[in-house]
């Protein structure tokens, strides 16, 4: 990580040690399960959440049915990436982005927009 981002990550995990959050809404959608929103305008760059979840390797992971499940290393090979599992320990990130992976036409849906 460079260092501006690195900058960045130490103050959101003050603001997060003091209780400051960015400004969201989880809420059940008919269509897509539980989504998030903003409550209000939110500063452009603003780190909104960490991805949170339980480490493992990708072969253990080929056939799992949660559509949650994100990438931390990629390797040529399942035996040697990682990714985040958020079913069991997740947190709000596991819903930002909306996406119900399970319906054919919702990878096509906008999530965010200026």
């Amino acid at each position: 990580m460079d260092i501006e981002n690195l900058a960045v990550f130490k103050n959101f995990k003050e603001m997060t040690k003091n209780g400051n959050y960015a400004p969201l809404h989880v809420i059940e959608d008919k269509k897509q399960g539980f989504v998030v929103q903003a409550a209000e305008d939110i500063p452009r760059y603003t780190l909104i959440s960490e991805y949170v979840g339980e480490v493992d390797f990708a072969r253990n992971r080929l056939f799992d049915t949660n559509d949650s499940i994100m990438d931390l290393l990629r390797t040529n090979r399942s035996s040697s990436s990682l990714v985040i599992c958020p079913e069991s320990r997740g947190n709000i990130a596991r819903f930002i982005s909306g996406i119900n992976n399970s319906k054919d036409r919702a990878q096509l849906k906008i999530n965010v927009a200026e």
